[in-house]
């Protein structure tokens, strides 16, 4: 794959594929973390209300924030070390602190929100206008193949081996833990490759 667009592919796959993976598995560590194998509805209601609106809020204060002049990579950086640091910082909640999921909620739903309001802008101003719609549908595809590895290679192996034989269900820190540092440390790994890679200029 070689497309001048291939370093944007890499990084919002890798960024916007471990917020994905967050929002895919939010359920699984409220209900690991409450100690309960009982579905806790109210607080996964809670997470899906505090995620959405910080998703909007991320779009919207992204689109701002270029408005305002700031360059598409530095906040394509930013929005990355956001589901970073949501992620690193998940795989240290205690069991019992359900609770402290909502902060994590938020900051993935600003940065997840942020990656899809920059892509398409950085997209244009970066790569031109020329066949956008199949461009940006390429780019689009990477988050989905990031998330689906990741959960089934990564985080459906961890919960399963530390899961109880007779319910299926896992509780506690294990969990969870070694998947989201993997996928925190990736999603690290994309801002500093954000701020690092020169991003090819359209011609003509």
């Amino acid at each position: 794959m070689d497309p001048p667009y291939k370093w944007l592919y890499v990084q919002f796959g890798i960024s916007c594929g471990a917020g994905l993976f967050i929002i895919n598995n939010l359920g699984l560590m409220n209900q690991s973390l409450s100690g309960s194998t009982e579905e806790d509805r109210e607080g996964v209601g809670r997470l899906v209300i505090s995620l959405s609106l910080s998703n909007m809020a991320g779009r919207l204060l992204a689109g701002q924030i270029l408005d305002c002049g700031w360059k598409g990579k530095e906040l394509l950086g930013l929005s990355s070390l956001s589901i970073a640091a949501s992620c690193l910082s998940s795989a240290l909640i205690p069991e019992g602190s359900p609770s402290l999921l909502l902060p994590v909620a938020m900051g993935t739903g600003l940065g997840y929100g942020g990656l899809w309001a920059v892509c398409p802008a950085m997209m244009a101003e970066r790569y031109g206008v020329l066949n956008f719609g199949k461009t940006f549908g390429v780019v689009t595809t990477a988050p989905a193949i990031t998330s689906f590895l990741a959960n089934e290679l990564i985080a459906s192996t961890i919960y399963e081996a530390s899961a109880d034989e007779n319910t299926g269900v896992c509780l506690g820190q294990a969990c969870y833990m070694a998947s989201f540092v993997i996928m925190g440390m990736a999603a690290l790994l994309s801002a500093v490759l954000t701020l690092w890679i020169e991003w090819d200029v359209a011609e003509g």
